[in-house]
Order: structure tokens, then C-alpha cells, then sequence
């Protein structure tokens, strides 16, 4: 029937992608998410599929076109979350870090939390946010194929993490609450100091009371506000995961993105200003940042027009004022959960147990962990009497972080039988 081609090939792409998810479920997952993941994406196609098997000629072409529409973009946007699961299976993945790193996502997201973890071919790490309400609770954390090994960039996950955290919508953490009314009157802040400025560049002869009153001058606003919230939410995640994790955050972060990994994305805050934000929350939680830390990262230059350029330094502005406000939510944030933070002398504990070439037992932390191995990597006089070549050395020392996972998990899982 010509008439309804759109519903019959939308039903057939629907048919494809249930028999993808079928075949995916036959594989063997080391831990349960996967499956539930996508027991809840049949469940959400086979809904699309027989709402479009109930229409014919006499639906109206509005809701059908709405309808093939709706189901098109859940094909689309699910369908490298189905490459994603299907990653989460191979053997590159380090499992050993999926106990640990859940745990942390149980205590400070919520008990609901769902993690999975795989390794990808791209460099920068990244996430799909348990931010959907076709997916809920549900965190993908992706991390570099070719870094599937280095234990030490872990703490990248934090950011990560945070992006699950900022955008949970119900029972979202109060440390969160007000953020975005802030931000709003930072950006008007920013727009109001600098109206001279913002009269030449657009060509306007309004004054700033109008700024969120008049549409042109507030579409150009709207544009500014886009722009800094992406940025304080970059900012959240970078603070958030340099609690989480200490200055094993700063070291990951250096290594993976130092001195810069290409053009700055406008919804990105500009490396200077990130690593300016760090340095202040290291003031704040009393962590030692590398020495001259902020002499390994440089901005490359980009060349914008004077409106998008004003309109970008607009949201820099803004964002930038957060700072404070954002440390602070951080601190509130981790200490409402509960969640327990980095200890050099509980690190300085475990370095002693690398040392003899041997996993720590009784961790309390995964950041612990990491930070034992950093500090063991940024300084090999630990193992001089050892004559370890420069891959033993890595090869050694991420098999005793991975070891030391595996035998935290242990204990946890002895721990919680025991009091059952």
C-alpha cells in the first residue's frame, strides 16, 4: 500500500533492531546490566512496533508520521548503546575495575544505579548519562581502547559519573538545587558589564534593562545561556571527580588531554580556565596538584566572529563565577552521601604493599588504589632494587592495581555474606 510505505519500512527497521537485541542477549555478559539494559530496550521497541502495526489507512497522516517519526529516533539514538553493550563483552575491558566503580556510582547517584563499562575507539573518554526515561538509571562509561590496560586513568570515570549526577532529574541532590538560577544572573551579570561592548558588536541601542525582555536581545542571550550551562556542568564533573578521586584525577587528566587533544568545543569551558578551576578546588579539598600544573595545557587559537566570539566570552564569564558556587555543591554533595574521599596515609599504606611487589588487602577506597599506583609511577626509585625494564614496570604495576581491585572486591562481597 503506497499510502502507509513509511509505517511498513519504519516496522521493518524495528524488526532488525529486536533481532539484533535478540542475538545480543545470547552473548555471555560478566555482570548483569548489560542484559538488563536490554530487556529494557525490547520492551521499548516491541511497544513502538505494535503501535505502528495498529495503524492503517484510515489513522490520521499526523499521527502516523509522528509516530514513524518517534520510533525512527529511538532507533537512532539507541543504536550505539547497542554497539556499546555488545563492547562490554570483550576481554579487553579490565573487569576488575566494574565492582569498585559501581559501588562509588551506588553511594553517591543512588542504590537504583546500573553501570556499564566498555572500551571504545575514541580517545577522549565519555558517557551516556542515565538521563532518559526510556533507559532509567543507566550509566555507560566508556573508556580508550588503546588505555585498556592503564589502571591509572580511572579517575577520568569521575567526570564521567558527574554527568549522570548533574542531569538526574528525579530526586536529584539538593546540593545541585539553585545552581541554574545562579548561573542566569551571572550571565546577566556578565551581559550588563560589558553593554557597550555588546551594543557595537550587534549593532543595538536598547539599554540592559531590556536584555530579557526584548526577543532579539535575549535570543542572543538564550545563546550565551546554552553555551554555560554545558560549561558548568563540564565544570561540576571535573570537581566532582577531582573529589572523588584526588590528585589521581589530576595526573589522569594530564596524561589523557595534556596539552591539549584539538579545537575547544564552544559548550566546553577553554582549558585554562578548567585547569584554573581545579587548582582552586585543590585550595579547597587540600589536594597537592603536580607542580606546575598549569604550564602543560595551552588553548589553541580559534578564530570566531565578533558576535559569536562576544557571545562565547559571555558564557566564559558566567560560568567562571560558578566556580565557588560549584566547589561548594561538590563538598555538600559528597558529604550528603557519604562518600568516602581520598587518604594519603591510607595511600602511602598500599604504595608499602606495591613495593614488596604485592596487592594491598583491607582498601577503603578505589581512589586509594589509583593514587598508590600514580604515586609508584611518577617515581620508579620505589623499585630500584628491582631490574625492570620500562613495559615490566607498567605491565607490573597495573597487574598489582587490578590485583589489589580484585581482592577489595573480594572482601567487600566476604563482608556482606557474612553479615546477611
Amino acid at each position: 500500500m503506497p499510502g502507509l510505505l513509511d509505517v511498513d519500512f519504519v516496522k521493518q527497521k524495528l524488526r532488525s533492531v529486536l533481532e539484533q537485541v535478540k542475538q545480543l542477549q545470547l552473548s555471555e555478559f560478566p555482570y548483569d546490566e548489560p542484559k538488563a539494559a536490554l530487556a529494557l530496550l525490547t520492551t521499548m521497541y516491541e511497544a513502538d512496533l505494535a503501535r505502528l502495526s495498529s495503524m492503517d489507512r484510515t489513522t490520521d497522516i499526523q499521527i502516523r508520521q509522528q509516530a514513524c517519526a518517534h520510533a525512527n529516533a529511538r532507533i537512532s539514538r539507541y543504536y550505539t548503546v547497542l554497539g556499546f553493550i555488545l563492547r562490554s563483552t570483550n576481554v579487553r575491558n579490565a573487569f576488575e575495575i566494574y565492582d569498585p566503580l559501581l559501588q562509588i556510582c551506588r553511594t553517591i547517584y543512588g542504590k537504583e544505579a546500573k553501570l556499564i563499562v566498555s572500551s571504545e575507539w575514541g580517545f577522549s573518554p565519555f558517557t551516556y548519562p542515565a538521563v532518559t526515561d526510556d533507559l532509567p538509571h543507566l550509566m555507560f562509561i566508556g573508556l580508550p581502547s588503546t588505555e585498556a590496560s592503564n589502571s591509572l586513568i580511572i579517575p577520568l570515570a569521575g567526570h564521567e559519573l558527574g554527568h549522570s549526577i548533574w542531569r538526574k532529574k528525579k530526586g536529584r541532590s539538593g546540593a545541585l538545587a539553585n545552581l541554574d538560577k545562579a548561573l542566569q544572573k551571572c550571565l546577566v551579570d556578565a551581559y550588563t558589564a560589558n553593554w557597550t561592548t555588546f551594543q557595537t558588536t550587534f549593532n543595538v541601542r536598547h539599554t540592559s534593562s531590556d536584555l530579557l525582555t526584548d526577543l532579539f536581545l535575549r535570543s542572543i542571550w538564550t545563546q550565551s545561556y546554552k553555551l554555560a550551562t554545558r560549561q558548568v556542568e563540564e565544570i561540576f564533573c571535573d570537581i566532582l571527580g577531582l573529589r572523588m578521586f584526588g590528585e589521581g584525577f589530576l595526573y589522569s587528566f594530564l596524561y589523557l588531554i595534556s596539552p591539549n587533544i584539538g579545537d575547544r568545543a564552544p559548550h566546553y569551558p577553554a582549558l585554562a580556565a578548567r585547569i584554573g578551576v581545579l587548582l582552586q578546588a585543590c585550595k579547597a579539598f587540600s589536594t597537592i596538584p603536580p607542580d606546575d600544573f598549569q604550564s602543560y595545557f595551552f588553548d589553541p587559537p580559534k578564530r570566531l566572529s565578533s558576535g559569536d566570539e562576544f557571545v562565547l566570552r559571555m558564557a566564559d564569564l558566567a560560568s567562571h563565577a560558578m566556580t565557588s558556587e560549584l566547589i561548594e555543591a561538590v563538598r555538600r554533595l559528597i558529604e550528603e552521601v557519604s562518600l568516602q574521599v581520598p587518604s594519603d596515609a591510607e595511600r602511602d599504606r598500599i604504595v608499602k604493599q606495591f613495593c614488596a611487589l604485592s596487592p594491598a588487602s583491607a582498601t577503603k577506597t578505589l581512589a586509594d588504589i589509583v593514587n598508590a599506583g600514580w604515586k609508584v609511577r611518577l617515581d620508579w626509585d620505589f623499585w630500584s632494587k628491582f631490574n625492570f625494564d620500562d613495559q615490566a614496570r607498567l605491565d607490573i604495576l597495573n597487574d598489582l592495581v587490578f590485583k589489589t581491585m580484585e581482592v577489595m572486591e573480594f572482601e567487600t562481597k566476604t563482608k556482606a555474606t557474612a553479615n546477611a
